[in-house]
């Protein structure tokens, strides 16, 4: 897989996909192993940056760009981070919905 990133078209497929938020693991953990190999991905956008930094962090990719994970493994810590995150999501929802009603409840008293 590795060897796609030989083809230019590959590459910027997997850029334009990472921007939309349309990708799979597979094309996230070789995007940035190819710009963290590549000294590149300190020259892209703070979300770039970042993301590269967290997958060294998290031990998904060395500082060298060597992928250190299976991609299977990848796929699963990621659904598992995506459940996540989708409860705060909904745990933010709902406190956000009860400070409104809140604010509509101290309005209605107050007329």
């Amino acid at each position: 897989m590795a060897q796609q990133f030989e083809n230019e078209e590959y590459l910027q497929k997997c850029l334009r996909d990472y921007i939309n938020d349309d990708f799979v693991v597979e094309q996230a953990l070789f995007l940035f192993s190819y710009m963290i190999k590549n000294g590149i991905s300190h020259t892209f956008t703070k979300r770039f940056r970042n993301t590269a930094q967290h997958l060294i962090n998290v031990g998904w990719i060395d500082e060298n760009g060597k992928v250190l994970i299976g991609v299977e493994e990848a796929r699963e810590l990621s659904s598992k981070a995506q459940d996540e995150i989708d409860i705060q999501d909904q745990d933010n929802d709902q406190d956000i919905n009860k400070r409104v009603q809140d604010i509509i409840d101290k309005y209605e008293k107050k007329n």
